[in-house]
């Protein structure tokens, strides 16, 4: 009943909702094409549990947080 939420980070403000997936068996996964909603800076990306179907905003501390790479 639960899944993995990957969510698009700005900052000051709240995580933008994207890509659900569950993993492999052997534990990998990968989340590819993910939009970004023009005019949004992101500057980070975070994986959350969350129940089956999604959450508008994170119910969990998230498990995984990466910064965005800005050139």
């Amino acid at each position: 009943g639960r899944t993995y939420q990957l969510w698009l980070m700005r900052k000051g403000a709240t995580p933008i909702a994207s890509r659900l997936f569950d993993t492999e068996p052997d534990g990998h996964a990968l989340a590819e094409n993910i939009a970004v909603p023009a005019g949004e800076t992101i500057v980070g990306f975070a994986i959350s549990v969350e129940p089956a179907g999604g959450s508008p905003q994170p119910t969990t501390t998230p498990i995984l947080f990466a910064n965005a790479v800005t050139e």
